[in-house]
């Protein structure tokens, strides 16, 4: 099947496709191209990462039109690549980004700009992982208790989550007051105790370095 190289195809979102075109600047032929694959509304670019975007736009780029193809150059490459973590953070909150929020001037909110930031940050978050493992926590010793809460606070501190935030936010306490904290602290305060991230980071990591742990 040939995809019209003049014109998006009608299963796209008419608000996508404005984004995509007037903000992002994608010709049409890269639009038909994500609609023939099923790309038509804003969710479905939820968790597609970043590498699986790389072989997508490779694997297209070698194919003919008339065999669903388009050649994806690498700047469009990584502008979806940045849409696609910019659209999937909010979800993991239960939210859905509208491409369509107009500001003042009656321009997108969502600009070139921002998606090109987001496209460092996914591939940050790519290359980093959803955690780094680090040193667990020594068995659990009644009279080492204090020192034990520090490694593991420590331990968490050390592997984060898919959006960058330290998972020892997941036990954290109260905000220290009039104190000037660093990026990570302000991430992990920031973070939100409740919704799907949240419950994942629990869940996930939940005393997974408790199971052999003794009181």
């Amino acid at each position: 099947m040939a995809i019209p190289a003049n014109q998006a195809l009608l299963h796209m979102d008419a608000d996508l496709l404005d984004f995509l075109t007037q903000s992002l600047n994608f010709t049409p032929a890269l639009c038909n191209c994500l609609s023939f694959d099923g790309y038509n509304n804003s969710i479905d670019f939820v968790d597609w990462t970043y590498a699986k975007i790389s072989k997508y736009c490779e694997v297209k780029s070698t194919k003919l039109p008339t065999r669903g193809g388009c050649n994806w150059p690498e700047r469009k490459k990584k502008d979806i690549q940045g849409f696609a973590f910019y659209i999937t953070q909010p979800s993991l909150e239960g939210v859905q980004v509208d491409v369509a929020e107009l500001d003042a001037n009656g321009d997108h909110v969502l600009t070139l700009v921002i998606v090109r930031e987001f496209c460092e940050a996914a591939k940050i978050s790519e290359d980093k992982g959803d955690e780094v493992e680090k040193k667990k926590p020594d068995v659990l010793k009644s009279q080492d208790w204090v020192e034990w809460e520090k490694s593991i606070i420590h331990y968490l501190y050390g592997m984060k989550n898919r959006k960058g935030v330290p998972l020892s936010y997941v036990i954290r306490g109260n905000q220290p007051q009039n104190v000037q904290l660093i990026s990570d602290e302000q991430m992990i305060y920031a973070a939100a105790l409740n919704g799907p991230q949240f419950n994942n980071d629990s869940n996930k990591h939940r005393w997974r370095f408790l199971v052999t742990s003794k009181v």
